[in-house]
């Protein structure tokens, strides 16, 4: 997946395009490769490849589009958010990459309104 604003010499960004083309690709060592050791523990191989069958329409999509929105502080972790958007789909998505040390410290992809407001549809 291109994103469009991705300046290659950007780590966030080099971090970003890792996750997401190891979630395209459904490559789990790749994937381990940019995040820390709570991420691996958390998120265990059989876990990594559904979601990643789940974002298929999403990530492999010849015309689907990654923005950058900006990142916030959370509790020490930089927190990256993008929106992931694609031909054919009902909504967009929101992916959220948190970084510590260097490393991914947290990723979540996500509709833009999880929770109760999905809940009173």
């Amino acid at each position: 997946m291109e994103t469009n604003d991705s300046p290659a010499a950007d780590p966030i960004f080099a971090l970003s395009g890792t996750i997401l083309k190891a979630t395209e690709t459904k490559d789990y060592a790749l994937w381990c490769s940019v995040v820390n050791e709570h991420v691996k523990a958390a998120i265990p191989q059989a876990h990594f490849e559904t979601v990643s069958e789940s974002l298929g329409s999403y990530l492999r999509s010849s015309e689907a589009g990654c923005t950058y929105m900006g990142p916030l502080r959370h509790e020490g972790h930089d927190v990256h958010f993008w929106k992931i958007s694609a031909p054919g789909t009902r909504s967009d998505l929101l992916f959220r990459m948190a970084v510590k040390d260097g490393l991914v410290s947290g990723v979540l992809f996500s509709s833009p309104f999880s929770g109760a407001a999905e809940k009173k549809k």
